[in-house]
């Protein structure tokens, strides 16, 4: 085995042993975590307002720039609007 390819054999190994530990390390605290999960989750009792609901089914429907406030470009129009002293 020559120098050069030595040195491959070894990189090749130290990436792959550190690869392994990469793995093992997230396997590990996945399961050391999910093993404090009950079995059976209790369903939500939130219920959102209703001013929430209606936004999300507008997203729904018409997408996120149905909204002012979440379409790009009208809310930095309102944002300068409502920032902006107006002359009395």
């Amino acid at each position: 085995m020559t120098v050069r390819a030595r040195w491959l054999f070894w990189l090749l190994c130290t990436i792959s042993a550190l690869l392994l530990l990469v793995v093992v390390l997230c396997f590990g605290v996945y399961a050391r975590g999910a093993r404090f999960v009950p079995d059976d989750i209790p369903a939500s009792s939130y219920r959102a307002p209703d001013s929430i609901r209606d936004q999300y089914l507008a997203v729904e429907a018409d997408g996120a720039t149905s909204l002012r406030r979440l379409n790009p470009v009208t809310f930095w129009i309102d944002h300068f609007m409502s920032t902006t002293q107006l002359p009395a």
